[in-house]
């Protein structure tokens, strides 16, 4: 989050730590699993057809004579695009190849054969992501409302909600371009939501 602040050759600053600055930490990608129950057996010969995901139907060849079980072991041993598939008795399940969210409608269509069953999203799948350092950057900016056009030097303060003070010796102090300086997340200074921030900044030469 940018802070703007103006005033003169000396700058100051004073903020509040919030959520949206404070560090993410990595979410670990999980491959989506999905239960099929089939419920209802066949009355004739025919086919049903399997959707997951909205995906292409796969069609399974059924006989009238096939059990629940039968079923289920003919459904686990078609291609499903991007998943697996096994069977135990009357379930089948499918395990997603990627470790993503998926959207989309899971069906089984019996038609004639009157074949039915019933979805469980027994473990929902959940994208990666990476870790995000803690950081904020204050833009002090000049005349004309852009960032002041020189480098800058500052002193710094952090205190926590409850009024002592953070050592800040590992944290990282950049100032990446002229009329900004940035705070990010050192090995063991961490931004914390509710620090308060004060910042005095003048030109380095």
């Amino acid at each position: 989050m940018d802070i703007k602040c103006t005033n003169g050759v000396s700058l100051g600053a004073r903020y509040t730590v919030q959520s949206s600055d404070v560090a993410i930490d990595a979410v670990v990608g999980v491959a989506e699993v999905i239960e099929l129950t089939v419920t209802d057996g066949a009355t004739v010969d025919g086919d049903i057809s399997i959707v997951l995901r909205d995906a292409t139907p796969v069609v399974v060849s059924i006989l009238s004579t096939d059990v629940i079980a039968d079923i289920a072991t003919k459904i686990g041993a078609e291609t499903y695009p991007g998943w697996t598939a096994s069977a135990t008795d009357a379930v089948v399940t499918f395990t997603a190849e990627d470790e993503e969210a998926k959207e989309g409608i899971n069906s089984i269509t019996g038609g004639d054969t009157e074949v039915d069953g019933t979805f469980d999203i027994t473990t929902p799948g959940v994208d990666a992501e990476d870790a995000i350092s803690g950081e904020i950057t204050f833009v002090f900016k000049g005349t004309g409302g852009l960032p002041v056009n020189y480098n800058l030097a500052s002193t710094m303060q952090i205190v926590n909600s409850s009024n002592v003070n953070q050592d800040l010796s590992d944290a990282k102090i950049s100032y990446s371009a002229k009329g900004k300086i940035k705070i990010e997340d050192g090995s063991t200074f961490k931004l914390v939501a509710g620090q308060k921030i004060s910042i005095i900044a003048q030109r380095a030469n």
